[in-house]
């Protein structure tokens, strides 16, 4: 490492693409809160091309775009985006390099191997597309263990459930990690006054939000909305965000006769304007989640909560206290609960505020800042980190 002993630690982080999602606001959440820290000098590279959606927002740091297929089987233009990035380490000469998202992780791993510099992957969520038992996922899961083997990876895993989701598919349980939660800036995600979930109000509004691909159970909540709309519920389901399955979401919202009651509203610029209005937020994911950062934000927001088990959600939510946790998959389960929070609006306000008071007490993007930031520190400094959550 040429520079461990002086300050700032220079930081590299690497992402596949800023797509609208989680993992993305998350790292540019990151950033913002991590310039703060005198000590530490940060760059951003993304894989692929620059986002049209953030032409008109500030970065956080400055911002390299390689313009990669992120396709790693079309071995010269991985070949190619390899070098270029070696030239980015080069120029930058970073003291960390900090990968998110499998395919950063790989290329970023690829390009680190054969140098000193400390590897930290940030774990964002489980995919169960690892864990198929098939020659393409045994292939990826060959490679990953590889690749992280090689640079020595420091691995930063999102909740308990992600670490777990590492240990078991990848078989790697010795490695060293420390779980920090995502967070949300509990400034800027605020709650409303007075608060809707104690109007008085004929219609209960009803709001999800994510990309729109396999895994994330928009299906079943659309499913879901028709079963309210047979029990006599009066909703509105607003749905944010885009993605390959939105024609097949709307066509079966129109063959359900809910196209009055169901919106599409596509990439949404400020998600509290999203959150402000709604009486109960849903995330109906079957898979592939780590720590969603809708959830976290529409609990700062004070909005009562229905979710499903999956990957950390059941760390940070329980049932009948700050929202209601239900089994993924099953249209009647997310019914039911956001049926009995339909009908008891006293209910979804208490809900709403001890869920603020969690993000308040745990899952703040300065706390996940000041995590991450040590983590810097211990390996910039060449010290070992024993796996652990959090702070010490």
């Amino acid at each position: 490492m040429s520079r461990a002993s002086h300050n700032p630690y220079r930081v590299l982080h690497i992402i596949t693409t800023l797509e609208l999602g989680g993992a993305p606001a998350v790292v540019l959440d990151l950033l913002r809160h991590l310039k703060a820290c005198q000590d530490l000098e940060l760059r951003l590279c993304v894989l692929g091309s620059a986002n049209p959606f953030y032409a008109d927002a500030p970065m956080p740091t400055q911002v390299v775009y390689l313009d990669y297929g992120l396709a790693l089987g079309h071995l010269a233009d991985t070949c190619r985006c390899v070098r270029r990035l070696c030239r980015v380490i080069d120029q930058f000469t970073p003291d960390i390099v900090h990968t998110h998202l499998w395919l950063a992780d790989m290329v970023g791993g690829l390009a680190l191997i054969g140098r000193a510099l400390p590897h930290v992957s940030h774990q964002h969520g489980s995919s169960s597309g690892l864990a198929r038992r098939t020659y393409r996922a045994f292939l990826k899961r060959y490679l990953t263990r590889a690749v992280f083997s090689a640079t020595g990876a420091f691995f930063i895993p999102v909740a308990v459930a992600v670490q777990e989701h590492i240990w078991s598919t990848f078989k790697m349980s010795n490695v060293p990690c420390r779980v920090i939660f995502n967070g949300v800036d509990t400034e800027h995600f605020t709650t409303a006054d007075p608060p809707p979930a104690m109007l008085a109000t004929d219609k209960i509004l009803i709001g999800a939000a994510g990309r729109m691909v396999e895994g994330k159970g928009f299906d079943k909540l659309i499913e879901a909305a028709g079963m309210l709309r047979k029990h006599g519920v009066c909703f509105e389901l607003r749905l944010a965000g885009t993605g390959p399955f939105q024609p097949r979401l709307i066509q079966q919202s129109d063959y359900l006769g809910l196209s009055r009651q169901v919106s599409f509203l596509g990439s949404v610029k400020d998600m509290r304007d999203f959150y402000h209005p709604l009486h109960v937020f849903v995330l109906p994911s079957e898979e592939s989640e780590g720590l969603s950062i809708c959830m976290l934000e529409a609990m700062a927001m004070g909005k009562a909560l229905v979710v499903t088990r999956t990957g950390g959600t059941g760390e940070v939510i329980q049932t009948g206290v700050d929202g209601v946790v239900v089994p993924p998959g099953e249209a009647r389960a997310l019914a039911d609960a956001i049926e009995a929070l339909a009908r008891n609006p006293s209910q979804r306000h208490e809900m709403g505020v001890r869920a603020r008071k969690k993000v308040q007490a745990r899952f703040t993007v300065q706390r996940m800042a000041e995590e991450v930031a040590f983590v810097y520190r211990e390996l910039a400094m060449g010290h070992s980190m024993a796996s652990g959550e959090g702070l010490p």
